[in-house]
């Protein structure tokens, strides 16, 4: 049962920091990689959420929809990224 939820808690991570990076492209370092992966972007960015759910819940539930439904029009799309 723990390794469902930790499957789901990193595809969640992974699908919001890949929408991040697609929004947000990040340079690349000297390297050729960039400073923190997608799930760690991912990460960061549902930790800094729910640390906020009392002031602001309405961003996490912008990103569920974002992230796990399939079929948002434009208009949603955009709408639900304002929020972010």
């Amino acid at each position: 049962m723990t390794s469902s939820r930790a499957g789901s808690h990193l595809t969640w991570s992974y699908r919001q920091g890949d929408m991040l990076m697609t929004i947000y492209p990040e340079k690349l370092k000297n390297h050729g990689f960039p400073q923190h992966s997608i799930v760690r972007k991912g990460m960061d960015f549902i930790s800094k959420s729910l640390s906020e759910v009392i002031i602001n819940a309405s961003k996490i539930m912008a990103s569920i929809k974002l992230v796990f439904e399939l079929k948002l029009t434009k208009i949603q799309t955009e709408k639900l990224l304002s929020v972010l």
